[in-house]
């Protein structure tokens, strides 16, 4: 599910119903995207990664992954973050990849408004 579709999730998921955008999927992305506002860049890997010649070379099968960066978020205090969200039961629910960073925003998309 690209931007554009999570987009309209939130502008459209909820019509007819009385549900806050937060109810409407688990998808982490929708919840960075409602907290933090659109990335500043996406690349999206749909299952096969070319690897750099640094970590070998070729491709590696890979659960589908997006890496958003933004330049900046409001209230984490870092510049030039990436995060990394993981469809890892192959069922488009991506999920932010835990690392230390996103610990703290983790806490910030898990929030209901």
């Amino acid at each position: 599910m690209g931007l554009c579709c999570l987009t309209c999730l939130i502008a459209c998921g909820n019509e007819g119903q009385d549900r806050s955008p937060w109810q409407l999927s688990t998808d982490d992305r929708l919840r960075a995207i409602l907290r933090f506002g659109p990335p500043d860049k996406i690349e999206s890997v749909t299952g096969v990664d070319t690897r750099p010649i640094q970590e070998g070379g070729g491709e590696a099968d890979t659960f589908p992954y997006e890496d958003w960066h933004y330049h900046h978020l409001d209230g984490i205090g870092e510049e030039d973050i990436d995060l990394e969200f993981v469809d890892d039961c192959l069922c488009s629910d991506y999920r932010l990849r835990p690392t230390p960073t996103n610990a703290a925003i983790r806490g910030e998309i898990s929030k209901e408004e």
